[in-house]
């Protein structure tokens, strides 16, 4: 990456991601997934490996097209940074952006207007972005496997879950799908007791890049601590946090119930993946966690075809008691005019 250190780079107030480093990535790996496609010894030597099921990282564009070449029938998509727009569409979900921020924003769910503004064209961006990127990524395999299924269809058809590395407790809340799961702090190992100095207790977040912004602020949302800007920092703003934080007796209230929601999760997320592991490799997917709302177009989804049928069944009744009105007006002023 050109950037010599994230402590350099701006302030953040709308995406937090440097988009050049993004594209850099992007192609590095591009060009990783065509030497993958080119090195047909280890491809055979995975397709014979006979893999039931496989979790990868979601933002490895290439991995679909891998695990469809060598057959592989069921994909567990993980995630770092939490959902994006690619992922609500494999699970059938809207993104909400009114209210839901979108991860590589500094945003929480109680946003101004002008920040609906910005997490709305972010949400759109991502959207055509990653789009673009999964188109690109598909034409690398089409152009040597003749009527490659796109990445859509491979997702939509081979998915089964999606894990999120983080916590429903620590996390703005959202509408979500059974197919969702959350294992943040799964990879964590267990620490040593030292419960008086650091379980339970509000904290200072200095965020730096990326979706650092975005969980810094659920942290300010929900009183579990205060956030620095790393542009500003100075000896009074250090000293009023630390203030604030080991004197506000709300603060360190809800930093305890968060912790004591947050106790244990880490052991139950490795055994909920260990869990997952053996249903999915032993049953395949199950149909029954799948939203049937992938498979309806925009019409079904937002049940327009419906509004549009009532309002015409409205209107035929309004125009067909207009018509025997006007009828019956007309009736009445013949039968006066013959009555006289």
């Amino acid at each position: 990456m050109k950037s010599a250190s994230v402590w350099e780079s701006p302030p953040c107030h709308g995406m937090c991601m440097k988009w050049s480093d993004v594209n850099q990535a992007q192609n590095q790996m591009y060009e990783l997934c065509r030497a993958l496609l080119d090195d047909q010894n280890l491809l055979d030597a995975l397709r014979n490996s006979n893999f039931d099921i496989v979790y990868s990282e979601h933002s490895d564009i290439c991995a679909p097209g891998i695990w469809q070449l060598i057959g592989v029938k069921n994909f567990v998509l993980v995630s770092a940074i939490g959902m994006n727009p690619r992922l609500y569409d494999i699970v059938g979900l809207p993104t909400f952006p009114s209210f839901v921020p979108v991860v590589v924003t500094p945003f929480s769910d109680k946003m101004s207007f002008p920040q609906r503004i910005v997490n709305f064209n972010v949400d759109l961006f991502l959207r055509y972005y990653l789009n673009s990127m999964d188109n690109k990524f598909w034409r690398l395999f089409e152009s040597r496997f003749p009527k490659f299924p796109t990445f859509d269809q491979i997702l939509e058809e081979k998915t089964a879950l999606i894990m999120i590395n983080a916590n429903e407790f620590a996390e703005t809340a959202r509408p979500t799908t059974n197919m969702i799961k959350y294992i943040g702090g799964s990879a964590i190992r267990e620490p040593k007791a030292l419960p008086e100095m650091n379980f339970g207790k509000p904290v200072i977040v200095i965020p730096m890049f990326a979706d650092q912004q975005h969980n810094s602020k659920i942290i300010e949302r929900n009183g579990l601590g205060v956030i620095l800007e790393k542009h500003n920092l100075n000896k009074k703003m250090l000293t009023e946090a630390l203030k604030k934080v080991l004197e506000n007796k709300e603060m360190a209230r809800k930093a305890a119930l968060v912790a004591s929601l947050l106790d244990g999760t880490p052991k139950k997320y490795r055994q909920e993946i260990a869990r997952w592991a053996r249903i999915i490799a032993e049953h395949g997917q199950l149909e029954h966690l799948k939203l049937y709302s992938r498979k309806l177009n925009w019409l079904q989804y937002y049940c327009l075809d419906v509004i549009a049928f009532e309002v015409f069944l409205v209107a035929l009744v309004v125009l067909l008691v207009v018509y025997v009105l006007r009828r019956l007006v007309r009736y009445i002023r013949s039968s006066k005019v013959k009555s006289e």
